[in-house]
Parts: structure tokens; sequence; C-alpha cells
């Protein structure tokens, strides 16, 4: 596609608006607008609450009479129809393969395309290297290359002393400010918007990506990561998208959970453990697995969905218990393995976490426990109220484990299957060689990361 035809057109429109202009019968619509301001903002570790006003104002709104230039003076241009042939000629496999109606589809493009460059205009933002970046824009979307992603998504169960954590190139997690609250709608026409309530933490995504996956996964890994620095019920309530296009007219997209989850543990990151955390996104972070179709970490990600459902799900605490229980199965029981599930379990869990800080025979006898309660559920068996007054403090405990568990082996992934880790703890239990080579192995793992997240 030739850019300089491109810049050609762009220019070309950008005269022509200014002649309208300069007629005098170039002019814009008065919309009244009502902004929901925040005010006596006011956030605790324990509370937090707001209030609203309604302030109404005055907008220029120049949609209709750009629509109307674009249609009566830049599409009947010969330079228009050009670049309309030229666009559904190069990328005409493409399109028709994806089911786009050529040539109406790129006009429906190149109109865009025109709308942003008379917008930036009008608001005197447009610069001769801001009319470079939107043609190069418009290219890379037709190439189908990568996007410019901006996320905010509202995350509860994780309280910061500090104004911000800059977790990575475009990964930041921050207080909330009033302004997040903020949102306006037509004074005539409103919109029906749900309240926002003041989420404990606000993480900002931004990043190029070639679909919204990718970006939804990096998201993921950072909750994930949160909910394994510390034991805590992170979850998003709301997250509001933004893209970079100029194809495509999309604005702010606000996006609910759908989904009541729980949050019983929640933890405050202060300066000291920010520091912490940043080390612990350093190790961690890129690694986490997110697609279950990775056969390397199969049984990871299935650790990683129990311990994220024992976290969230607002079920029965023993069904909690029991799904955190079967967190630490996929860890460290093999496939085939029959008979006396339990004590494999327990040895194999007490031996490594051992070794990271934990008490074994304390971890043996509260699986022990554990297992009787997953045993009855898991046969639909009725807990008694006096076994179910145990069974949160032995959810904790077993969450814990399973954290500190997860996290290893995520750790470990880069050293050795799981299997290889399984059979070697089973070894070190009776060969002093093997266990010499376990704490070695473990060392390696541990060896940039942060002890104080196993130590807890």
């Amino acid at each position: 596609m030739d850019t300089g035809k491109l810049l050609q057109l762009a220019r070309k429109a950008v005269g022509l608006l200014r002649d309208e202009v300069n007629k005098g019968g170039f002019r814009p619509q008065i919309r009244v607008l009502v902004k929901h301001k925040v005010r006596e903002f006011e956030i605790t570790e324990k509370s937090s609450r707001y209030s609203t006003s309604f302030e109404p104002y005055e907008k220029s709104d120049w949609s209709t009479a750009v629509h109307e230039l674009i249609e009566k003076r830049v599409k009947p241009l010969t330079l228009f129809k050009e670049l309309t042939d030229t666009i559904s000629a190069e990328y005409r496999n493409d399109l028709i393969a994806k089911g786009y109606n050529l040539p109406s589809q790129v006009e429906f493009w190149l109109s865009n395309f025109v709308s942003v460059v008379l917008y930036e205009e009008l608001e005197g933002t447009l610069t001769e290297e801001r009319l470079l970046d939107i043609i190069a824009t418009f290219k890379s979307e037709l190439d189908s290359g990568p996007h410019e992603y901006d996320v905010k998504a509202f995350i509860n169960g994780v309280n910061l002393k500090v104004e911000s954590i800059n977790l990575d190139n475009g990964i930041l997690l921050r207080k909330p400010k009033p302004v997040d609250l903020e949102y306006e709608h037509d004074a005539y026409f409103p919109m029906w918007q749900e309240p926002l309530h003041i989420p404990n933490a606000i993480l900002e995504v931004k990043m190029r990506a070639v679909n919204e996956l990718q970006v939804y996964e990096k998201i993921e890994q950072v909750i994930m990561a949160l909910r394994l620095f510390h034991l805590g019920s992170i979850h998003t309530d709301v997250q509001f998208e933004s893209q970079k296009t100029v194809i495509w007219p999309i604005g702010l997209v606000r996006r609910g959970h759908g989904q009541m989850l729980a949050s019983a543990y929640s933890y405050t990151i202060d300066a000291p453990s920010a520091m912490v955390l940043k080390k612990f996104w350093d190790c961690t972070g890129t690694i986490i697995p997110m697609k279950i179709t990775d056969k390397r970490h199969g049984s990871l990600y299935i650790a990683l969905t129990r311990y994220n459902n024992a976290l969230l799900e607002s079920v029965e605490v023993e069904r909690n218990l029991m799904t955190a229980v079967m967190g630490l199965e996929a860890l460290y029981v093999l496939s085939g393995e029959r008979g006396e599930m339990s004590f494999r379990l327990s040895l194999r869990t007490a031996k490594l976490l051992g070794l990271l800080g934990s008490d074994p025979l304390e971890v043996c006898k509260v699986l022990e426990e554990s297992y009787i309660v997953r045993s009855k559920v898991g046969h639909g068996l009725v807990v008694s109220n006096v076994a179910r007054t145990k069974i949160g403090d032995l959810l904790k405990k077993i969450l814990e484990y399973l954290r500190k568990s997860v996290t290893f082996f995520v750790l470990g992934s880069k050293i050795m299957s799981k299997g290889d880790w399984v059979s070697l703890l089973d070894k070190s239990m009776i060969d002093h060689d093997s266990f010499e080579q376990l704490k070695s192995k473990v060392e390696a793992c541990l060896r940039d990361f942060p002890r104080e997240v196993m130590e807890r």
C-alpha cells in the first residue's frame, strides 16, 4: 500500500476542513453532558466511601459536520477512489477470508481514517509526527499487526500502603483515585451505568498484542502472581479497556466479572513488601502457565485452577477444602498411582515444604486430617457441625501449603518435570545422596527468589 497517497489524502481532507471553517459554515452541534464528579473520597484497609455530585456542562460535537464533509467533499475525490481500489486489490484474499465485503468495507475504514485526522485537527493536536503515527497504525491494522491496548482493572483482595508498584514495563499496581470512579453521560439520553465501588487497588496494563486474548492472559498472570505472593482472594470486579485503532470506531469498553466471588482472604502491601513483590514478579510472572494445552504444565495448570477455586468460590468450607487438597494431589501424585494416596501425598508434601521452611510433622498432621474431610465430601457424606468448626483453620493451612507448592513447581518447571521432582522426593526419603541432590536442586530454584514468600 502506498502510504504516500494516504498522507496526500489526509492533507487534502485537512485543507477541505480549513476551507469550510474559514467560510464560517462549519459548526459543531452543542451537547449537554452530565459529569459524575467524586467528592469526599476516603479509603482505608477496613472501609471506603465517597459521594458524588452531578455537574452539567456543554461540549462541542463535530460528528455530524465531519460526517457530511467526508461524504460530500472527501469521498468524491479521485484519490479516495484510487486508495479504495488499491487497498481492496492488495488485501483482497485476506479480507474475503475474514468475510468482509469489498470495496464497501475498505471505504468504511478509509472514512474512519479521515475522521481521526479531522478530529485531531479540530482539537488542535494534529502534528506531522501524529499524522505519520495515524498512518502507521492504519497500515498495521490492515496487515493484522499487533495493537496497543490499555486496560484498567479494579482489584479486590490486596490493599496498598504505597502509592504504586511498577511491576514491569507497562504493568502498574496503584492506589485508587477519585477520577477512577468518575464518568459522564448525555443529559437528555442518559445511559444507565451501575455505580462503581471503590476497589482495594487498580491494575493498569499497557501492552502491544495481536489480539485481546493475549491481553487477558497477561492480566490473569498478574492476578495469579498476586494470589501466589501471599494468601489472598484477589479478583477483578470490573475493567475498562481501550485499544489504539484507526479503522474501528471503538471507545472505552467496560467489562464486568459477572460472577459472585468470595473475598475470604486479603493482605496489605507496605513499602518493604512492595520491593519483595517486584522481585517475586521478576522470578515468576512470565512463567506462570496460563494454558492447559501446554503439556509441560498440565498438572501445574490444574493445581492453579484448584487453588483459584478454593480461594474464590462461594461454597461450603468443606468443599473448598476438598478442592484445595485436590490441588495438592495434582502436584504430588503421579498418574496411575493407586492405594495409600493420603500417605503418599502427606509424605511428599511434608518433605518438600520442610525444605521451604515449614514444619514437616505439622504438614503431615494437617494433611491427614484434611484428607479425611476430602474423602467424606467426595463420597457425598455429611460433615458434622463439630468437624466443620475445625475445617476453616485446616483450609487456611492447606491453602498455604498449596500456594507454596504451586509457586515452587512454577520455579521448578525450569529445571525438571513434575514426575522427576516427585521421583526425587521419594528417593530422598531413603537415600542420602538423593536427599543431597534434592536440596541442591531446591536451592538452585530459590537462588534469586525472595525467601520471605515461602516463610510466611
